[in-house]
Order: C-alpha cells, then structure tokens, then sequence
C-alpha cells in the first residue's frame, strides 16, 4: 500500500501548489478585481484549504486530531459550489440568479458552523493512509445544498451556451462547463462504492486551471480538439481507477510494482495531453524560464533607452533605436512606434523594425481605437482588444493596419497624461509569451520612459517644422512681394503707354503744331483710339468689385444667334490683324443659361488674346457644342502658347507668363482671372490646354444647358446673387 498511499498525499500537495498559484498572482490586487474574479479568488483560497487538509489528513502522524482535518475537508468542500455558483452568476451577468447566491452566503456560515463544531462527523480513524469515519443524517440534508448550487451553476451555464452567437464566448463557456462537470464528476466518484479518492481533488485542480483560462480569455485550441484531449484524459483516469479497484476489492492484493508503473504511465500520458494544450504548455515554459533562465533587467532596458535621449534627434531616429533595443531585449519578431502628429494630425508609423512598408500607415485621432488606448492604464493583447467594449466600433481600416504591424500587444504611451501614442510588439520568438506582470508592469513602465524620451524629440521636431514653415512662409512672402512690384509695374506701364500718347498728341494740337485739317483729324482718331483703351484698363480694373456686388440676371439664350452676333462684331478687328476666324458651331448646340453681357466679356477676353498672340496670318477657332445638359464652348489660336506648369496659374489675378517690364506683349493679367469670376458664378468651369511654346492656346468654358423660353415660360429668367 505505499505507492498508493504515496499518490494519496502527492496528488494533493501537487493540486495545493496549482490552487495557491493561481491565487497568488491574484491577491494583491483584491480591490482592482470585478466581482467575477473575486469569486475565482474565493474558490481558489478554499480550493486551497480544502487539498491541504487532505494531504495533512493522509500524511501522519498527527500533531491534531484527525477529525478535524475531515471537518475542514467537509466545510471547504462545501464552499466549492458557492463560490463556482458565485464565478458564473457574475460571469454571465444574472441579475436575478444574485438573490440566491445572497441566499447561499447566508445559508453557509451555519453549515459551516455545524460541519465544523456540530457531530455531524463523528468516529474518524486513519490506517495506513486509509480513512475512515460516520456520518450523521444531517450530512445527507446538506448534500442537498452542496448539489443545488453546482447544478444550478452547470445549468446557466448550459443556457447561455445555447442562447448566445458568438463563437468566442460560446468557446469560454465550453471551458466554464468542464469546469463544473470535472467538480461534479470528482465528487461523485469519491462517494460511490470505490471511494475513488483522491480523483476528485485531481479533478477540481484541472478544474481551477480551466477556470482561470476562461476568465483570463486564453485562447485555447479549437473546442473540438480541446474536448477529445479531456475526454482521453477522463477514459484514462476511469480505467485507471477501475484497474486499482479491481484489485484492491476484487482480488485483494495489487502489486506495489505494478501500481507504481501505471501510476508513473498514466501521470505520463495526462501530462503530455495537458501539454499538448498551446496555452498551458506556454505557461509551463514561461514558469521553467522564470526558475532556470536569466529573467529580462526592465530597469537595463528602461536605463539603454533613456541614454538615447541624451542627443536632440527626430522623433523617427529615436523611435528606431528605442525599438532594436526592445527588439533586442524581448526578443520579438517586429515592433512599431505610433506617435501623434501635431501639425498634420492624427497618429503616424514613425519607425519600425521587422516590419515592410509600415511607416505609410496612419491612424485617425478620433478613431475608434485611439479612443479605447486613450483610456487604458496598461499594455493589452490583441486578443484582449477584440473583446474590448467598445472595440466593436473599431474601424476595418484599423484592423487592418494592425494586422500590417503584426500586432500582439499594444502598448499606450502617455506624457503628462496625455496620450501620445502607442507602440506594438509582435510575436515573440520561441515559446515565450507576454505574462500578466508584462502587460501590467512591465511595459506600461517602459513606456513611461519611451514618453520622457520621445518628449524632448517631439518638442525638437514640432521647432523644426515650424522653422521649416516660417521658412516656406518667408519665400511665399517674397514671391508675393515680387509678384505685388510686377503687378504694379505691369498695370502703371499699361497705363502710362496710353496716358503718354494721349498728353503728346494733345500738345501737339495745343501747340498748333499739327495745322492741316488730315493732321489734326489723325490726331483726334488717335486720341479717341488710346483714351478707349484706357477706359477698358480701368473698367477691367473695377469690373471684380461690380461682378462680387452686382446681382447677375440668368436667362436662356439661343447659343448660335449669339455667337454669331459676337464673330459678326469681332470680324473688322480681326481683318484688321489679318487674322481669319473659323466657327465650328454644332446644330444641337441650343440654348444656354446665362448673362449674355457678362458673357459677351469672357468671349471678347478670350478673342482679344488670342488676337494679340497669333501671328499674321494665323487662323482663331471657335467652337460650341453640347453634351447631355451641358454647353461647351471653346477658342483656340495658334500664338505663342503657354509651357504646362504654368496653365494652373493663368486665371489667377494679374500673373502674366512673362511678368517682366520689358515683355512683348502688354496686358494686366486679369482678363482670364475676369474670366474664371464670371464662369464660376455661372456654374460652369473653365481650363486652359496647350502643348507647350509655339503650339498655341485652347480655353474652354462651360454652361448649364437650358430650353427655349417658348418651351418653358417658367425657365425665362431667374436671378443669382453673390
């Protein structure tokens, strides 16, 4: 009997070191847990008591009476289904089901009571590792409480795996429902004929571990392939126990030898399935790693990256070295550092390491996702993040670039309280994985440290930014202040040419130098002709400030019989030129809505330069056509042409392609800015095409086709204020 006695003392021990495990990495934060958590902390602490009490129970000699080891066993047994009863009401948020765990709490400390200090036990003894002990009646009753709490917590559980529609949860709620079924069946196995202890304090061990990898949101394997490892493991627990009860009450003798073996074969086989569960098997390692391997200096890594704040450099170089030094130290596939771009906004990639075209991503300041890290006070995996309240409402753009950054923990950086960013780590490599300390200590402090680093380089670039826009500001300065002396140069030398002409022939008739009636005659035309042209400069010059005050009358007009009358008036003046004019008008052409006065000026501009760009001899084509309910018209010349980096700025007011004094041709430069004014208010567009130098020049316009005011009385006139 001493391998089996062996296993009724280890088997315990070994289930009190994974009960207290687990409830030390919990205590000392007893007031940051939710209600849900607590209870596990409860279950855990009497989970504890109960597998201690019956290792001391088995293990002799006894500085204590026994009983009292059984009376222990008995109470914290029978805290088990309030507490796991508590964990799901909680868990699952049932209001209702509350008012019988108040019920429950209440109904335990005199149950308690009684099994402590009552004679419901009566009678123990222990030989040879066996115990055995009377029961009053009474215990029967409580029996009653003990099945009550763990059925009912089995049958919400099973509700709501039916009720709900996510996979993930319903995956969580498997793992809870084993939970309950491996206490069930633990203590049923211990009060049948075999009296299969210490199966059930096994079982409630598996039990705590399957609790805390559905409340800490462990990813497990597929639950199809989860249930086929447990199933296994409960064939091979029951064969187990039946081979020892055969031959404990059957045949009455079992080789210790043979009991050995299959002890050793079968906690083989269990610990290999247990194993071959992805995350227990990275939390043995990380626990071998812990107990054998060096374990990572945070404050070396926090001290390397705060040398690398002693020079002032761009927030990218910075970020870059800070992430090989985390690389490095953690020994991660790929990170990337997010900071907050002040003067373009939002959050941009500043560096990255292990990652390919990364830098590129940006992450909107109102968006989802910044909301939820804006709000945490420590580091959070991914999955985390998918479970995240409102990570529901996170965009599939950001979801995206998170999987761009192969993102498995996210850590936000905050300086002065205020969020600044954020930095990702990706996979690490091995088996070893972020632990809960890591998520809630570790990283969080060293992004405290990032942010004092990354503040100094941030202040560095937001001045270099500035200085580079003052300096951008400085050249625009100079180009309008060179623009505003050619805009003056060019409109007083518009004026002065006529203005001169006008004063000389003017002293000359004033001096009677010019007597013969032709002479005189020739000078008065002159006179006229520059005074006219004077008049246009200065009516250009004031026609913005009429057209922004004015309210513009649009009417439907007949396309052709316009454009007629405007090639019929511009006829003289380009004979005159020696300039032909070619009308290409389309017979669909039909009406337009407009102002034909207003009209009339953006043609006369647009013939006026194309007269006074083209060669003698040249040709001046003027098209109309309509497409759907739009009107096109167009002039083209075969002058100088304009070079194509410099067509955006024709429309602009007073640019000239050659702003210089001394330039060939005159003008003011804003006939075509008139133009564009006039169109706009229209609702139409305008553009310039050209090929470059010498090829000439294409304006076209457009205007919202319209019907005949015989057609429609209703479309005659409408009027459109600036």
């Amino acid at each position: 009997m001493l391998a089996l006695e062996i296993l009724w003392v280890t088997i315990p021990a070994l289930t009190s070191l994974v009960y207290g495990a687990l409830l030390y990495t919990r205590m000392p934060q007893w007031r940051d847990l939710e209600p849900a958590e607590r209870w596990r902390v409860l279950f855990l602490l009497a989970a504890t008591v109960w597998s201690l009490a019956s290792m001391l129970l088995h293990a002799g000699p006894f500085l204590v009476d026994p009983i009292w080891f059984v009376r222990v066993v008995a109470a914290t047994n029978f805290a088990l289904p309030l507490t796991l009863y508590g964990f799901t009401v909680h868990f699952l948020a049932l209001r209702r089901a509350k008012r019988l765990l108040t019920l429950g709490e209440i109904l335990y400390l005199p149950i308690a009571g009684l099994l402590l200090f009552g004679p419901v036990i009566y009678d123990v003894e222990v030989h040879e590792g066996m115990v055995t002990m009377r029961t009053s009646p009474v215990m029967r009753m409580l029996g009653l409480y003990w099945m009550f709490y763990m059925y009912s917590a089995a049958y919400y559980v099973a509700r709501e795996r039916l009720r709900t529609i996510n996979p993930e949860f319903r995956q969580r709620l498997d793992y809870l429902l084993t939970v309950v079924l491996l206490l069930i069946v633990g203590n049923t196995l211990n009060i049948t004929p075999l009296v299969a202890y210490p199966m059930d304090i096994l079982l409630g061990g598996v039990a705590a571990v399957f609790m805390t990898l559905s409340i800490t949101r462990a990813q497990l394997l597929a639950v199809r392939q989860t249930v086929i490892r447990v199933v296994v493991l409960a064939v091979i627990t029951l064969a187990y126990l039946v081979s020892v009860a055969v031959g404990l009450y059957t045949m009455e003798q079992l080789s210790q030898t043979a009991l050995l073996i299959a002890s050793v074969v079968v906690a083989a086989v269990s610990l290999l399935l247990m194993l071959s569960i992805a995350p227990i098997r990275r939390r043995v390692y990380r626990l071998a790693e812990r107990i054998f391997l060096e374990q990572l200096d945070w404050e070396r890594i926090s001290w390397e990256i705060s040398r690398l704040g002693t020079r002032l450099r761009l927030p990218g170089e910075v970020g870059r070295d800070i992430l090989h030094v985390i690389r490095q130290a953690l020994q991660v596939e790929s990170a990337a550092l997010v900071l907050k771009q002040e003067l373009q906004g939002g959050y941009r990639v500043v560096a990255q390491v292990g990652l390919d075209d990364a830098e590129e991503l940006v992450f909107a300041g109102d968006s989802p996702l910044v909301q939820v890290l804006s709000q945490l006070s420590e580091a959070i995996t991914i999955e985390q993040l998918a479970e995240h309240p409102l990570a529901s409402g996170l965009w599939i753009e950001e979801w995206d670039a998170l999987y761009r950054l192969q993102a498995e923990v996210i850590v936000p950086i905050f300086f002065e309280k205020e969020f600044i960013g954020f930095f990702t780590l990706g996979r690490r490599k091995g088996q070893s994985v972020y632990s809960r300390q890591d998520l809630r200590r570790s990283l969080p402090m060293l992004a405290n440290q990032i942010a004092i680093v990354l503040n100094n380089s941030l202040l560095y670039a937001e001045v270099q930014a500035k200085a580079e826009e003052l300096a951008r500001a400085n050249e625009e300065l100079q180009e309008l202040d060179k623009m505003k002396t050619e805009i003056i140069q060019n409109v007083s030398h518009e004026l002065r040419t006529p203005l001169t002409l006008i004063m000389g022939y003017a002293e000359l008739l004033g001096e009677g130098i010019l007597s013969s009636p032709v002479e005189v005659r020739e000078a008065g035309r002159l006179i006229e002709e520059h005074a006219e042209h004077l008049k246009r400069l200065v009516e250009q010059l004031l026609a913005f400030q009429r057209l922004e005050r004015s309210a513009m009358e649009i009417k439907p007009f007949d396309v052709r019989d316009w454009l007629e009358e405007v090639i019929k008036a511009w006829q003289p003046a380009l004979n005159k030129a020696h300039l032909s004019l070619r009308a290409h008008i389309d017979e669909n052409v039909g009406y337009a809505l407009g102002n034909t006065g207003y009209l009339r000026q953006v043609l006369d501009n647009l013939l006026d330069n194309a007269r006074k760009f083209s060669p003698t001899g040249g040709t001046i084509t003027l098209r109309a056509w309509r497409e759907d309910d739009t009107v096109y018209i167009s002039v083209q010349d075969e002058g100088i042409g304009v070079p194509p980096e410099k067509l955006p700025r024709l429309f602009d007011r007073f640019y000239q392609v050659d702003g210089s004094p001394r330039r060939r041709y005159g003008g003011m430069g804003i006939g075509l800015a008139l133009c564009k004014e006039i169109v706009d208010r229209h609702g139409g567009r305008i553009w310039a095409e050209s090929e470059g130098v010498g090829k000439g020049l294409t304006v076209t316009f457009t205007l919202q086709g319209g019907v005949s005011p015989l057609i429609d009385e209703n479309s005659s006139s409408m009027r459109v204020t600036s």
